[in-house]
């Protein structure tokens, strides 16, 4: 009996260092999708962008907006909703390279960045996830489509803000065009080494 203090002493150490650990990871996950929430994400970009701009690589930031998504909650319910945006994030997941950066950027808009991904890359990979959100059927057949904004830097030359916002214009473009679609612009379209898509 003697050493059970302290053995009840080292098990509550124990269980408060996984419950940190655990808040730790909840504090930086989208509990809906299983993606980086926004915060973490744009912390993470900040520092790949520091690092692509030491060595002048190409990055590219997307947005990625479900199409009409309003139209299936209100016709399947959110819990169909939710499933919808975890499965078009699993899509997000399976179509990226393992080092690419895929968040939740709020509501039914996810954020990418893309390092190392000239412009015919960054659009190419953007057709691709915007043609496999499209194929996936949820639960009853619920489909679901999306428009795509691509903002890209041939030399990490532009602050993240500045992609999110050329992204942001793209994603506009997308929309305005119809929806399920690309648009793409440099982030810096009146400078050399940024070609406008």
């Amino acid at each position: 009996p003697w050493p059970t203090p302290g053995v009840l002493h080292v098990l509550a150490l124990l269980y408060r260092g996984a419950m940190v650990t655990q808040l730790q990871v909840e504090s930086t996950i989208d509990a809906k999708t299983g993606l980086l929430n926004f915060t973490s994400w744009r912390d993470m970009a900040n520092r790949t962008l520091l690092r692509t701009q030491r060595i002048k690589q190409p990055v590219a930031v997307m947005l990625i907006d479900l199409d009409h998504f309003k139209r299936v909650n209100d016709t399947y319910g959110h819990l169909v909703g939710d499933q919808v945006l975890s499965a078009v994030a699993s899509c997000l997941k399976a179509d990226l390279r393992e080092y690419d950066m895929v968040g939740r950027f709020g509501g039914e808009e996810f954020v990418l960045l893309l390092d190392n991904a000239d412009l015919y890359a960054a659009v190419t990979t953007a057709t691709r996830l915007r043609e496999s959100i499209s194929d996936l059927e949820i639960g009853d057949g619920v489909r679901v489509t999306a428009s795509i904004g691509v903002a890209h830097s041939a030399q990490s030359s532009a602050p993240l803000d500045t992609l999110l916002e050329r992204a942001d214009v793209a994603l506009y473009e997308a929309k305005s065009a119809g929806r399920n679609t690309v648009r793409a612009l440099a982030a810096f379209a009146a400078t050399s080494d940024d070609a406008v898509a």
